[in-house]
C-alpha cells in the first residue's frame, strides 16, 4: 500500500491517485526495458 504524507498528515492513497501512480510506474517501466 502507497502512504503518502501531507502537511504531516499521513493518508492511505485514494483509488484514483493510485491509478495515477500505477499508470506512470508502467510508463516509467516501459521506458526503462
Amino acid at each position: 500500500i502507497l502512504i503518502l504524507g501531507c502537511g504531516g498528515n499521513i493518508q492511505p492513497v485514494g483509488p484514483e491517485l493510485r491509478q495515477f501512480v500505477w499508470s506512470i510506474g508502467m510508463k516509467l517501466e516501459a521506458v526503462d526495458s
